[in-house]
């Protein structure tokens, strides 16, 4: 089984998009070790990920979820790789140990705790249907769609119109609202106003570190690497959340409209998802790409299309979008 066919079976028992390959790694068994081994990028632990574990010669599919920062100071838990910085794993998957990190350099961490579902995979349609529930959820008012849903759907599908379309007792307005709330929720955990700096300057939260600096980085074809090398007491969970909160509020001013000449939202076009003006791309692309510690640069050699100019603009607006919901959040 390749990675491609676990994940749609998984979201075919689930009933909907909830993996994809960007939200999931994937192993099939090391016959020789008895472990399945992945390498991971430490920033994937920031967001929800998901696990999924083929063995072929027993005919199974192990599915882990991680919640976001489920696993904090992954770096401190588990092996990492010199050469690459990614985490080095390697999960037993036989008795005693099975589910444990049995690489050297980690901790022996145990996944067991974060197990979804393991099941045989057979040829007819009678496979464990994995169950995923909304036991004390917060939900939309005067429905019972989970409001943790909407962001798991987007996540996962981008389009806030393939959400409404499935729960149709949620309102376009409810769902802006929440994306709303959500974003300057964030604004406020990642930023505070530095008043004793004339004009009161934007800094990461606990640090003298402006924010606009690290949109400057990102508009000049820098990474977040780039950005954490020289000013390192910015936290990694701060600057990742920080570029992907801005990206979602570009995508909600998409949503409501708001005309920035970057990006919009058309329902004739890719079903409505928010895209670079005159292009079907859609620009969350952008910022999880940047989320991820790559550059502008990287971004262009993978979607050759893009226009630098245009990127560069949308990055520097984003910092603009990011420091007004900061000040909509504390005025509100």
């Amino acid at each position: 089984m390749d990675k491609k066919t676990a994940i749609a079976r998984v979201n075919e028992n689930v009933g909907h998009r909830l993996l994809n390959g960007h939200n999931t790694s994937f192993a099939n068994v090391n016959a020789s070790k008895a472990v399945w081994w992945l390498n991971i990028s430490p920033v994937k632990f920031l967001s929800a990920l998901h696990l999924l574990l083929a063995d072929d010669g027993n005919n199974t599919l192990t599915w882990l979820r991680i919640e976001a920062n489920g696993i904090p100071n992954p770096a401190e838990v588990f092996r990492i790789r010199q050469d690459t910085g990614a985490i080095d794993l390697e999960i037993s998957c036989r008795p005693p140990t099975r589910m444990i990190d049995v690489k050297s350099g980690g901790i022996g961490y145990d996944f067991s705790k974060h197990l979804i579902s393991d099941w045989e995979r057979t040829t007819n349609s009678s496979t464990h249907r994995p169950e995923v529930t909304s036991n004390d959820l917060p939900l939309f008012a005067n429905t019972e769609v989970p409001i943790q849903g909407l962001h798991a759907y987007l996540r996962d599908d981008w389009n806030i119109y393939g959400f409404l379309h499935k729960f149709p007792s949620v309102s376009m307005e409810q769902a802006l609202a929440e994306l709303e709330r959500d974003a300057r929720e964030k604004t406020r955990r990642i930023i505070e106003c530095n008043k004793g700096i004339a004009g009161g300057v934007l800094v990461f939260e606990r640090t003298d570190v402006p924010v606009k600096r690290m949109f400057e980085y990102l508009a000049n074809l820098k990474s977040l690497k780039d950005f954490h090398w020289d000013f390192p007491d910015a936290l990694l969970e701060d600057t990742h959340d920080g570029v992907l909160t801005a990206g979602r509020i570009l995508e909600l001013d998409a949503y409501r409209g708001n005309e920035n000449g970057v990006v919009h939202s058309d329902r004739g076009r890719v079903s409505g998802s928010p895209v670079f003006v005159g292009t079907r791309l859609p620009m969350i692309f952008l910022f999880e790409h940047l989320a991820e510690g790559k550059t502008l640069k990287d971004f262009r050699f993978s979607y050759s299309s893009a226009d630098p100019a245009q990127l560069v603009n949308t990055v520097e607006i984003a910092g603009e979008v990011l420091k007004r919901e900061f000040h909509a959040a504390v005025s509100g």
